[in-house]
């Protein structure tokens, strides 16, 4: 707006335009309208373009407030044109009616009062400003290694409705998926009451919904895990009914009560948004993993070690990255079997995106270790493993004779060095293992020869019961069984088998070979219903399973799970053999319930 009010005028006679419409300073013909419409459009709707220090900070502190509806999704919080048009109408003198005499009066009445211009908080927000404030709308989200920003939008009808979190590429391994998916603490009670009203009707009857919402919001906000989980719970302790997680139907919450990611490169530029954090993962797989390891190259970052020659292995390094530091988490790498051009049994220092990852790559890299350990201190000949030629025969179909050594003499470091216990972290703590693995050498090494001979053993006579001529009617049956059997032996059965359950492995292949047993004494309509109470929770776990890889979960729970899977198709294929734990599909039922989601 320019600094008068100029209306067009022109001049006509007898119905011809003699000059035509020009603009005209409306100011002196009016003043009192002129002073109405210069209010109005110049300070309160901020047409006017002035280097005023007070107007500046009025229309800053709409904006503030504008942000704040935004955040708590609404559009009642500044008060109306009319109350802001109030308050410069009781501070101007009637002859105050354009720019030029706006800025003659501004400049005499702030010599005897700098803020008579200035608006505060109160005089455009209505109601209470910490209703809307950082507690409840934060401006930076928490990660492990540096806050992240947020943005706030209230338009439905747009794609960045709700909460963005802006995040670069290489950090997409480090959001905490179950704190995202809490939003912030001013929308969680919005999106528990969402969920609650996705609930059967002959369940949200227990419910005062508005009420329990608001006050599972304040419960839940600072818990830890699943918050369908954690919800669940909370009801069910409420109603004292059983509410599962898989009961609430997320698919029906509105977009904004699910975080938005906006993902990008080192430069700054967007690359990608998406509300779907796993899909984001698995989008960006190779340039979350690559730019982490070149963010992550240094001490911390080498290879072909041989003894413990690298201090003290921190749980977290802090790494520099702009626009904040990320957290690496160091873990010890197992880089195999000695090899061409390679020294022997060798181990690699890495930075994980995640501890769990770091855990799980430094369990065999501390058994690798150990291998060189128990040869040289503990004077243990690989060559001296008992029955080795029976077992590598029977493993052939998965590997070589090479590779069989070394799992077993892996499996035998595993259990001597590491074990249950919390990892080793200094080269003391190490070594303070070594010495007290003397007396626990023959026993060990003895168990885990036998339970690679068991194992093996019994995967041969499997493999080859499932290779026979059947008849027809087994065909469903026979292609459950093989697929069980690809994915209960491999060739790194003996490393990636917790130790628990690798020894209830030749249990649960016995288990197979008497479900065929029965299979041929007629059984094939009873196996067939056993397979469908079976496949109810495999096609569960399948599921979660990939959903938790693709986010870079590592549950304990589903771990468990799996393997009371194995323990239930013992139970229901072949009862006689036991199971080592109590299972039913009733029990199968709680220990889903433990699973993240």
């Amino acid at each position: 707006m320019g600094r008068e009010v100029r209306p067009r005028d022109g001049v006509r006679e007898a119905g011809l335009e003699i000059i035509p419409k020009r603009k005209a300073h409306f100011g002196p013909v009016d003043p009192v309208k002129s002073r109405e419409i210069f209010i109005h459009s110049a300070l309160v709707e901020g047409e006017y373009d002035t280097g005023a220090k007070s107007l500046l900070h009025n229309r800053e502190l709409e904006r503030t407030i504008a942000h704040l509806e935004d955040k708590a999704r609404r559009r009642d919080l500044m008060v109306e044109a009319e109350a802001r048009y109030a308050f410069y109408d009781q501070r101007l003198p009637s002859t105050v009616f354009s720019g030029r005499s706006f800025e003659k009066w501004r400049k005499d009445a702030e010599r005897s009062d700098a803020r008579v211009l200035y608006m505060s908080i109160d005089d455009v927000l209505i109601g209470d400003s910490t209703e809307v404030g950082e507690g409840s709308y934060p401006d930076r989200f928490v990660t492990a290694g540096g806050d992240l920003d947020l943005r706030y939008r209230y338009d439905p009808s747009a794609p960045d409705d709700g909460v963005t979190l802006e995040v670069p590429v290489e950090q997409l391994g480090q959001i905490d998926a179950d704190r995202a998916d809490r939003l912030v603490p001013g929308l969680l009670a919005e999106k528990i009451e969402a969920l609650m009203r996705t609930l059967p009707k002959q369940t949200r009857r227990y419910f005062d919904i508005p009420a329990v919402a608001k006050q599972a919001g304040i419960d839940l906000m600072h818990t830890d895990g699943s918050l369908i989980a954690a919800l669940a719970e909370n009801l069910s302790n409420r109603a004292g009914v059983t509410i599962r997680p898989d009961t609430f139907n997320t698919a029906q919450l509105p977009d904004h009560l699910a975080m938005r990611y906006r993902v990008v490169n080192p430069e700054g530029e967007e690359i990608a948004t998406s509300r779907d954090l796993v899909s984001l993962r698995r989008e960006f797989a190779e340039q979350i993993k690559a730019g982490f390891t070149g963010l992550a190259k240094g001490e911390w970052h080498r290879d072909g070690i041989t003894a413990w020659d690298f201090g003290e292995l921190p749980k977290s390094i802090e790494i520099a990255t702009d626009p904040a530091p990320i957290l690496g988490y160091p873990g010890i790498v197992d880089e195999g079997p000695p090899g061409k051009n390679k020294p022997g049994h060798a181990v690699g220092l890495r930075v994980f995106d995640t501890p769990e990852v770091a855990k799980d790559a430094t369990r065999l890299g501390l058994a690798r270790l150990g291998i060189r350990r128990l040869k040289a201190d503990l004077r243990f000949d690989d060559k001296a493993i008992t029955n080795f030629q029976t077992i590598a025969l029977w493993y052939a179909p998965l590997g070589s004779p090479e590779q069989l050594r070394d799992e077993i003499m892996m499996l035998i470091a595993d259990r001597l060095f590491v074990g249950d216990a919390k990892h080793p972290r200094t080269y003391e703590e190490f070594s303070a293992r070594i010495d007290n693995a003397w007396n626990r050498l023959s026993a060990v090494s003895t168990e885990c020869t036998q339970i690679a001979e068991q194992v093996f053993t019994r995967f041969s006579s499997v493999a080859s019961r499932l290779e026979a001529r059947h008849p027809q009617n087994w065909d469903r049956a026979i292609r459950d069984m093989r697929a069980q059997l690809g994915s209960l032996v491999t060739a790194n059965t003996l490393t990636r088998t917790p130790f628990r359950w690798l020894r209830g492995v030749p249990r649960f292949l016995r288990a197979m070979e008497v479900r065929m047993e029965r299979l041929r004494g007629g059984g094939v309509d009873r196996d067939l219903r056993a397979m469908a109470d079976v496949h109810k929770w495999q096609r569960l776990l399948a599921e979660r399973a990939a959903k938790h890889q693709g986010e870079g979960i590592v549950d304990p729970n589903l771990v468990e799970f799996r393997w009371m899977h194995e323990e239930f198709r013992v139970s229901v294929f072949a009862q006689e053999l036991k199971t080592s734990v109590p299972v039913s599909d009733q029990r199968m039922e709680k220990a889903w319930e433990k699973v993240r989601p």
